[in-house]
């Protein structure tokens, strides 16, 4: 082989190889959470993860009052009071905490449209984030969506949950995915998620709890 044709089967494979790389990462970007949603009534609900209905809703305040996580110096809970963002670290802690408990891991439920977010300690009382998740089951039957950002006291019904979040769900832009529990943002896959990144979570992680404890004691209400 003389070294122009050497040259040229260097330069091809090159080329080769940064075209499947190309279309790999197109091929990944068309499986993202937002990509794959869809209307409410395509959802596929039926390999949903069972928690018994004995026990769901003492595993559900289980996770929610635990004070599992760290900032500077003290225990916190996971920040469910700051609703304004942070709805993918919320969930992803809710499934991680599931997980470390031995309880079979919830799966996301994404939404996106027009939707609104209402709290206590929201300013002027509602925001409009352009997509909310949370970890989701199956109880007798049942989807049960496990958010306490949205409903603190106890699980909700899926359509319950939506008809809390979503201002007008007969909207066509108002869609949905079903993705793994590792599925971190819209932009992430949802159905073969990559391992999720612990470093980034930790930072947000302590930016939220920062966001809870600044807003919490302005009002002169406990973070605790």
């Amino acid at each position: 082989m003389t070294k122009k044709i050497f040259k040229a089967s260097i330069l091809l494979l090159t080329i080769s190889l940064a075209l499947y790389a190309e279309a790999a990462q197109s091929s990944e970007k068309k499986t993202t959470a937002h990509r794959v949603a869809e209307e409410f009534e395509k959802l596929d609900l039926r390999n949903l993860p069972v928690w018994d209905k004995d026990v769901y809703k003492k595993r559900y305040k289980e996770i929610r009052d635990k004070k599992f996580l760290a900032y500077e110096g003290e225990d916190r809970r996971v920040p469910w009071l700051y609703t304004r963002d942070g709805c993918h670290v919320r969930a992803t802690h809710f499934i991680n905490e599931a997980k470390r408990l031995g309880y079979e891991a919830p799966k996301k439920i994404f939404i996106f449209g027009v939707l609104e977010i209402r709290g206590a300690i929201i300013p002027r009382g509602a925001v409009e984030p352009w997509f909310h998740t949370a970890p989701i089951v199956n109880v007798d039957g049942e989807a049960m969506v496990l958010d306490p950002s949205i409903s603190f006291s106890r699980p909700l019904t899926l359509d319950k949950w939506v008809s809390y979040i979503a201002k007008d769900r007969t909207k066509a832009q108002t869609i949905y995915s079903l993705c793994e529990p590792d599925t971190y943002l819209p932009t992430s896959s949802c159905r073969n998620p990559a391992p999720l990144n612990l470093k980034k979570l930790e930072e947000e992680t302590q930016l939220y709890l920062k966001f809870e404890r600044n807003i919490l004691r302005n009002l002169g209400l406990s973070f605790n």
